[in-house]
């Protein structure tokens, strides 16, 4: 994605600045690669059988209160959180980077 953009954007302006196009995409490529290392891979939530693969291939997979008991029985040792219409998401994301819950009173 980073070379398409670069790519793009090397087009639209002149030849003397291209290099630091280039340097600023770089730049950008490896500041995100950073992030992405610190924040620790991803999170995912899931709550069916098609979610699987993607929870146990990401850096932390959580499964749903409301998910299907095979997704369950499968992933035992997987953190669980609360069901969809309880704010699952959003009250697992609260507690895990520490913020004021945001839900209404």
């Amino acid at each position: 994605m980073h070379a398409g953009f670069a790519c793009r954007e090397m087009g639209l302006s002149r030849m003397k600045h291209s290099g630091a196009v280039a340097a600023k995409i770089l730049v950008n490529f490896a500041l995100a690669l950073v992030v992405f290392w610190a924040v620790g891979y991803a999170i995912a939530f899931g709550d069916g059988m098609n979610d699987f693969e993607m929870l146990t291939m990401v850096g932390r997979g959580i499964v749903m209160g409301n998910a299907h008991d095979r997704l369950k029985m499968a992933l035992p040792e997987y953190e669980q959180t609360l069901t969809s219409d309880e704010d699952g998401v959003a009250v697992y994301l609260e507690k895990l980077f520490e913020l004021e819950s945001v839900s209404a009173a």
